[in-house]
């Protein structure tokens, strides 16, 4: 089932970005690619539902209390949040994240001191969900693997308690795994939280 999920994700990231510049009007021309990173959070939110179908996922909510908006927050079936995700895929060819790990670590610690956050939709309005210390935090950078700049971004991660992934490398139509195996053993062992 592993392979199979990972395949789906790799097909629908690929599908969107080859697919974005054309349209069934010959008069209208894109000169620029769509912004990926929604469809990339759209994607790995499925991806994570697939294997965790008992939990809620929620997709770029704002907290209520700093602005804040993570990617992805999963919610266990007692309303507690177990992870707080957030995916960087507009990163360029060497990033450093050091600056989006730490705003990651402020909001994570802020949402910790209030317990209980309010997550708003704009749609739906507020859902109230818990929120404590055992939260697991993942980074995932989508970009170029040809530097050194990703095992530093992972060492400095890991020194702040995060798990970071660079979960395919190459081009979004030529996807080849990565960390994304480990990332799915990750997001297997969040069925018991």
């Amino acid at each position: 089932m592993e392979e199979k999920e990972i395949t789906e994700l790799k097909n629908e990231i690929s599908e969107k970005y080859k697919n974005d510049i054309y349209f069934d009007n010959s008069k209208i021309i894109r000169g620029h690619r769509i912004c990926m990173s929604s469809y990339i959070e759209n994607a790995i939110a499925t991806f994570i539902s697939k294997i965790l179908p008992e939990h809620t996922i929620f997709l770029d909510s704002t907290i209520r209390m700093n602005r804040g908006r993570p990617d992805l927050l999963v919610i266990n079936k007692d309303n507690k949040v177990v992870a707080y995700i957030e995916i960087k895929s507009k990163m360029g060819y060497c990033p450093n994240a050091e600056n989006d790990l730490k705003k990651m670590v402020r909001y994570n610690n802020e949402f910790k001191s209030k317990e209980k956050i309010n997550c708003m939709f704009s749609e739906i309005g507020y859902k109230e969900v818990s929120y404590g210390e055992e939260v697991k935090l993942f980074f995932i950078s989508l970009s170029s693997d040809l530097c050194n700049r990703h095992e530093l971004n992972r060492k400095y991660a890991e020194n702040l308690g995060i798990n970071y992934y660079t979960l395919f490398s190459g081009n979004y139509d030529k996807l080849k795994n990565k960390d994304i195996d480990n990332f799915y053993k990750k997001i297997v062992e969040l069925k018991n939280d």
